[in-house]
């Protein structure tokens, strides 16, 4: 019973059919961007403090500095959806409210979730006061990287189980005892590895796409050269290129995944149109970023540039579609 061909049976909005997954799939595609994607900007900070060239130096702080727009981009897109479809609490918590342990398994999230853009904003922003001391330079990013992908784990932990009756009433009694619970679950089921590394590898690719974009509309404000800029078009589409592939095999791992530990009926033949795009796009966007690569001036990429990014957004959502669509008890 595909999804889309039966919709007269479900009495839906227009908004929870397609707009609440394009919403959630943007929101999801810039937070991925922020929480995993500065993986690359501190690899080239590690190299401009091997190699002293001062093109890694740059590089690193405009993908930084994407980094820290995907956190207000997600913001954006999921502040507004929060107000539209989650339940507002009734009054705000007092003091002694907050201080209660068993809100440790929100107010940690919520407390990273304001600490990591405050370290990367550090990190951007000590760049030349540092410019002598890049060791601890490059330990405030990495402490800004770190904060990011602790904040993913929590926040996948809680994605994977919170349905679970055991892990649910801990969260409840004790969050302590909640997330070492989670890990051990987590750690026995090598049926959750698979979304794990999607959700991963998705970070790195949409923020590499986001910094070629970004390395285009700033260019007249942030004039580093020609030279630099033919560098870090190219280091931004290898990137690109690379986690995208990741990202891409990683998703049929999951569905693949999925497919063998799925009752079969618990899931449904997917819709070919929806299968078609969300394997086909990611092709389209790593042939873009292939181009850039091999092109002797891929500042002449701009509209492969574009398109790329907007693209693998395209394709983050319809993969999330057909995911919930054709495992919708998964």
């Amino acid at each position: 019973m595909p999804f889309f061909n039966e919709l007269w049976q479900y009495d839906m909005w227009a908004d929870e059919v397609f707009v609440l997954p394009a919403l959630l799939g943007t929101g999801g595609f810039f937070l991925l961007a922020f929480l995993c994607g500065g993986l690359p900007a501190l690899g080239a900070e590690s190299a401009y403090l091997r190699q002293r060239k001062a093109f890694y130096d740059k590089y690193a702080a405009q993908f930084s500095g994407t980094v820290l727009f995907a956190w207000c981009a997600a913001l954006v897109v999921f502040l507004p959806t929060a107000v539209r479809f989650l339940p507002l609490p009734p009054a705000p918590p007092t003091l002694s409210e907050l201080a209660d342990p068993r809100r440790a398994a929100y107010t940690v999230p919520a407390l990273l979730a304001l600490l990591s853009p405050l370290l990367w904003l550090a990190y951007i922003r000590s760049r030349a006061a540092l410019h002598r001391h890049r060791t601890a330079h490059l330990l405030i990013g990495l402490s800004a990287l770190l904060s990011g992908l602790f904040l993913f784990s929590l926040l996948t932990l809680l994605l994977f189980f919170i349905q679970h009756p055991y892990i649910s009433m801990l969260l409840d009694v004790d969050p302590g005892a909640a997330l070492p619970a989670a890990l051990r679950e987590f750690a026995g089921s090598a049926a959750l590895w698979p979304p794990v590394a999607y959700f991963f590898l998705n970070g790195p690719a949409a923020a590499a796409a986001l910094t070629r974009v970004r390395l285009i509309l700033r260019r007249n404000r942030d004039d580093y050269g020609r030279d630099y800029y033919v560098f870090a078009a190219r280091a931004a589409a290898r990137s690109a290129l690379f986690f995208t592939v990741a990202a891409t095999a990683s998703a049929v791992l999951l569905f693949l995944s999925l497919s063998a530990s799925t009752a079969p009926e618990f899931r449904q033949m997917p819709e070919t149109g929806l299968l078609l795009a969300a394997g086909g796009l990611p092709i389209v966007c790593a042939l873009l970023h292939l181009t850039c690569v091999l092109d002797a001036n891929p500042l002449r990429r701009k509209a492969g540039a574009f398109g790329a990014c907007f693209l693998q957004l395209a394709a983050f959502c319809l993969q999330l579609t057909l995911l919930i669509n054709t495992y919708p008890a998964a």
